[in-house]
């Protein structure tokens, strides 16, 4: 997905959660400190099935190696089963369940899981994970898993997200 298009997406996604927040006044709702969670939330899942998209072809050469199906198949069922956590957290953020909180630190501990999982099955074929990601990917997870962290802590500590997450 084009890098215009998730601005576009992130930009109608804040102006409905503006819209439903300037109706309620009270820390009720998708506001303040909570709209960039809810954005990246939304578009977690989009940004997750492009990665998993750019990752067929690596995971054909990697099945070409000597235990390579058992390794591609063991990282396509790890993309995809954290694909399914993004979406279940996804819409339970937008029921307003008081399950989100739970399953985004979820997310951010399944995040730091399947980095290690995948640094150990590339191990498994003797392939260097730095060789295997650009030095960019390693720091955009970082960024990733820093941003999550600190996020996962502000659901778990603020007075918005426990007034807003209550079905």
């Amino acid at each position: 997905m084009g890098f215009w298009l998730q601005i576009i997406i992130a930009f109608c996604l804040l102006l409905i959660v503006m819209r439903w927040s300037a109706r309620h006044h009270s820390l009720l709702g998708f506001g303040g400190w909570l709209i960039p969670i809810v954005i990246a939330q939304a578009i977690a899942p989009l940004r997750s099935l492009r990665d998993l998209s750019g990752e067929i072809g690596y995971l054909r050469e990697i099945a070409a190696l000597p235990h390579g199906a058992v390794t591609a198949t063991a990282e396509a069922f790890l993309a995809l089963a954290f694909l399914s956590l993004q979406i279940a957290a996804t819409v339970a953020m937008f029921r307003r369940s008081r399950a989100f909180p739970a399953l985004f630190l979820g997310q951010f501990f399944a995040l730091i899981g399947v980095f290690i999982a995948d640094a150990l099955l590339t191990a498994r074929l003797g392939i260097p994970l730095l060789q295997t990601m650009q030095k960019y990917e390693v720091i955009r997870l970082a960024a990733i898993a820093g941003a999550s962290g600190i996020a996962a802590l502000y659901l778990r500590r603020a007075q918005r997200p426990r007034a807003t997450f209550v079905r």
